[in-house]
């Protein structure tokens, strides 16, 4: 006669049997933090603790008796059972029988490893208690989004750190700590001191390693003023009296600047735009003209050479002229001393092609000469330069100096 008792944390439950006069102890005593929970048993054979090997079959079904089974059955053929304690691991995933909260109960089948074939059905059921239940409490939906019914749910004690990158909204003045300089209504930082010395803000001051500076607050700096000191303790607003310091890429003196030297005091500026898309160096006569000198600047003397030679040639324009008769007013100012680069102001101009903008892949002139029916050309497509005949229409862009 089998004896099976379901011992759960608080109560006893008795039925009988008959298989092979095995008595069967159940301790239903379970843990679980995930879908896997460990079941623990105690299997007495004829009154004594039994030892050895066992079959055992779990279901879990939502009665009783009938219902539904939840998941598969669970066939573990190698049960180790010692002084009649045994173990098992149980997971009926993917089916999720804990997420509603729902009464579950466990249905165990058994038999000796050495009896014939079949599993003897142990019954009645056995519901399951609390344990098995931490895998999904009764109370888990109202923590899922903690909504209106988690108040005061989550305490200091519950957090140790919170990313910054995730809080959104604004946090009220009060929360903040003493040391956040606060703006005022308008939005203005006043009447404050910046103290590197004790982290502290105060009046309109900045306090150096050993001295506080008054800070002049009569009016509110300009575009392009610097806070400036006027002796040990006073600083105030003023314009910058030095020479400016110009860039590759300003936007000044009529065009864009594509080369500085002297600490940004002078360069070159291009054009904005190509002044011919295709016109002939020379002015109609294949003479030497002299007009070889290079380098920064030279340009403008080869230009004015370049005029002298050819321009009561055949009266038509040239590239000199394009650029020597180019002008543009920006801001009030027109700037007319525009000339034909020199061949390394024109190699100049191609390294900075994409900042200065606007030019073809084809060949420019420079005003550097070669020989008597020569002039250097570069090609903006790879930098190339080379010597072409005179008479060989060309692109031109017109640059100055400052």
């Amino acid at each position: 006669m089998l004896h099976v008792s379901s011992l759960s944390r608080a109560s006893h439950l008795f039925l009988s049997i008959a298989l092979s006069a095995i008595c069967l102890l159940l301790a239903g005593q379970m843990t679980a933090q995930t879908p896997s929970f460990t079941f623990q048993g105690r299997l007495s054979d004829n009154s004594a603790a039994a030892n050895g090997t066992y079959q055992m079959q779990f279901s879990l079904y939502d009665a009783l008796s009938g219902g539904a089974q939840l998941g598969t059955t669970i066939t573990n053929n190698t049960v180790t059972v010692t002084n009649g304690v045994f173990t098992v691991q149980l997971d009926f995933s993917p089916a999720t029988p804990f997420a509603t909260g729902a009464d579950r109960f466990l249905e165990i089948a058994v038999r000796k490893a050495a009896d014939p074939p079949g599993f003897t059905t142990l019954t009645p059921r056995q519901q399951l208690t609390s344990s098995p239940y931490s895998i999904r409490t009764l109370s888990a939906n109202a923590a899922d989004s903690l909504s209106a019914a988690c108040v005061l749910c989550v305490t200091d004690s519950h957090i140790s750190g919170i990313d910054g990158s995730k809080l959104t909204g604004t946090v009220a003045d009060a929360r903040l700590s003493s040391n956040v300089v606060l703006k005022d209504a308008t939005q203005t930082l006043t009447n404050k001191t910046i103290d590197s010395t004790t982290n502290t803000v105060t009046a309109d001051k900045l306090r150096t390693a050993t001295t506080v500076v008054n800070v002049n607050s009569s009016a509110a700096p300009t575009a392009g003023q610097v806070l400036t000191a006027t002796n040990s303790t006073t600083a105030n607003w003023q314009t910058p009296t030095g020479p400016t310091v110009h860039f590759i890429g300003e936007s000044y003196g009529g065009g864009i600047v594509f080369y500085v030297y002297n600490n940004g005091q002078h360069g070159l500026i291009a054009a904005t735009a190509d002044q011919s898309t295709g016109i002939r160096w020379y002015g109609g006569s294949f003479t030497n003209t002299r007009a070889r000198a290079d380098g920064v600047g030279a340009g403008l003397k080869n230009t004015a050479i370049m005029i002298a030679n050819q321009g009561p040639v055949d009266g038509n324009p040239f590239a000199a002229t394009v650029c020597n008769e180019y002008s543009v007013t920006v801001g009030g100012v027109t700037y007319g001393d525009w000339y034909l680069p020199s061949k390394h102001e024109l190699n100049l101009l191609y390294l900075q092609k994409t900042i200065v903008g606007g030019f073809s892949s084809d060949f420019y002139w420079s005003s550097s000469e070669v020989a008597n029916g020569l002039a250097w050309i570069q090609t903006f497509n790879d930098g190339f330069q080379g010597s072409s005949n005179k008479d060989f229409s060309s692109y031109v862009r017109a640059v100055r100096a400052f």
